[in-house]
């Protein structure tokens, strides 16, 4: 019975990675691939716009904006509908990391100018291990902080000095 309880007191955390919804299996392949080995040692699941039936997939992706602990989000493309989901995760205050494919030549444009001066990952989604190596940095960092920080910086938190949106 104690271990049941203690089981049931544990936190779950969660990992939302959002991305251009195009290229699905380029999704999946970084859910399984790159996040799943980094997260799940620190007791993630990550899960993807694509694994959800409720109403429309937009209230599935606020529902799991909500519930992140913290948000993977590939800007590569920079699709308006990423940028608009990374900028509602903003208001909550909560770490997140940023990755952009280098393999994609075609889209090494700048980043946009909101969030430009905040750390991203540049990384080769076709070099699996080294991309682990890289974003490994990132997740030891933010595993270091997550339970010791009310809340993280970034454009909005940054502005006002503190999250803007409660959750319920």
């Amino acid at each position: 019975i104690y271990l049941v309880a203690m089981k049931s007191k544990q936190k779950i955390r969660r990992c939302f990675l959002i991305g251009p919804m195009k290229d699905l299996k380029r999704m999946e392949r970084l859910r399984e691939k790159l996040l799943v080995p980094l997260l799940r040692p620190s007791g993630f699941t990550v899960t993807t716009p694509d694994q959800g039936n409720i109403g429309n997939i937009m209230q599935h992706v606020l529902l799991n904006l909500e519930q992140a602990d913290l948000l993977v989000v590939d800007i590569t493309g920079q699709n308006p509908n990423v940028m608009y989901e990374l900028g509602i995760y903003h208001c909550f205050g909560k770490p997140y990391i940023i990755l952009k494919d280098s393999s994609r030549k075609e889209d090494m444009t700048q980043l946009p100018f909101d969030i430009a001066h905040y750390w991203y990952d540049l990384i080769d989604y076709d070099n699996i291990e080294e991309a682990k190596k890289s974003v490994g940095k990132l997740v030891k960092k933010i595993m270091e902080q997550i339970d010791k920080r009310d809340w993280f910086g970034n454009p909005v938190t940054d502005f006002y000095d503190s999250p803007v949106a409660e959750i319920p």
